[in-house]
């Protein structure tokens, strides 16, 4: 049984795809290798002082333990661990998201590249994940294509339970038609867009369409702005951060999904988790064709997949689920059915342990 140093920086719910992934990881194979945790849950101002201990930490338990493997669960962690592992000739398997490699500044590219190259394996959770790397000269022969893995606890097999719950927590939605979209309020997601694009088309063709918004981030002002400016405060329901029990309700009980990403400069989609946790609970999904994205949802597989930028093809394609439900049904037990299969846990460990005992045998 291999012996790991598992380093991350995010390792909580609340800290987005890459927190729940990580915690989530951890939870799958914690039982099928020796585990030693390092890891970060707080706010991400505290890193400043986090990373460094993470260093001096992982100093310690290298020069005074003995591992098989360190696990680096981002490329951030990489570039501190990529010097120890050298230094005690271990082997270093790094997880690869996508931002994590994409940051602009000069010296962070170069320690990013640095570390890249001196990883013994690359795990990337996307094709487009993937792309980054190779661009920072990678031998693909060191990168591994692993999807992110979703645990199948939130599906409700009563629709209308989970919809009479959101009617009583969300004011003047009952009756509506409602369009969900879950994640941090960041530019790339495409909110602002839909808001101002997608969603005046159609209001016109279906005014008891509502858009509930779960999530928070830098753009809500921008989108509070946008739905003043389109006269849209009647069909838009921005919430924040959502409780477990409510997302879970939301995800159960709206009617289609909607996740239209935009290209951004120096942002990308890494996977596209919330995409997965909805076709779980059977929900139909309309995204973006872009990044990671095309990862997590197959076309017609369990979702539709559209152009993004293109508003009328969006559009089109939600009034398609809204004016045959029972087409829209139909997706979305195929989804569920297809995500168990592609995005189960238990092949996902057996490439991670796979992927550990090929790093140890090339050292």
């Amino acid at each position: 049984m291999n012996s790991i140093l598992f380093v991350t920086r995010c390792f909580a719910q609340t800290q987005g795809g890459m927190g729940r992934f990580a915690l989530d990881l951890h939870t799958a194979i914690k039982d099928k290798v020796h585990l030693k945790t390092l890891q970060w849950s707080g706010s991400k101002l505290a890193l400043v002082f986090v990373l460094p201990f993470f260093f001096v930490r992982s100093f310690w338990l290298l020069a005074t333990r003995s591992f098989d493997v360190v696990h680096a669960q981002d490329g951030v962690v990489a570039i501190l661990l990529y010097p120890l592992a050298s230094i005690f000739k271990k082997p270093l398997v790094v997880v690869i998201h996508g931002l994590d490699v994409t940051y602009k500044l000069p010296l962070f590219q170069w320690l990013i590249r640095r570390a890249l190259q001196k990883a013994d394996k690359i795990i990337c959770i996307s094709s487009a994940a993937k792309d980054e790397v190779l661009k920072r000269g990678v031998d693909n022969s060191r990168i591994h294509v692993i999807p992110v893995g979703v645990t199948d606890d939130l599906f409700i097999d009563n629709k209308n339970q989970a919809r009479a719950n959101i009617d009583t927590q969300i004011k003047d939605v009952k009756g509506k038609y409602m369009l969900l979209s879950s994640g941090r309020l960041v530019e790339r997601k495409g909110v602002h867009w839909f808001i101002c694009n997608v969603l005046p088309l159609l209001v016109k063709d279906c005014p008891e369409i509502i858009f509930i918004v779960s999530g928070e981030g830098v753009q809500r002002t921008a989108i509070e702005e946008a739905i003043i400016e389109t006269n849209q405060q009647k069909y838009v329901r921005l919430l924040g951060w959502t409780s477990d029990d409510l997302l879970k309700n939301l995800y159960n009980g709206a009617d289609c999904f909607v996740m239209p990403n935009i290209p951004i400069v120096g942002d990308m989609e890494g996977f596209g988790r919330v995409l997965i946790e909805a076709a779980l609970c059977q929900m139909p999904i309309v995204a973006s064709g872009i990044e990671g994205i095309t990862d997590a949802l197959v076309d017609n597989k369990n979702g539709i997949l559209v152009p993004s930028g293109d508003a009328k093809t969006h559009a089109n394609a939600i009034l398609d689920m809204i004016n045959n439900p029972q087409k829209a049904q139909e997706l979305g037990k195929k989804a569920r059915l297809f995500s168990l299969k592609a995005f189960g846990w238990q092949q996902i460990v057996q490439d991670y342990l796979h992927t550990y005992n090929q790093a140890e045998d090339k050292t």
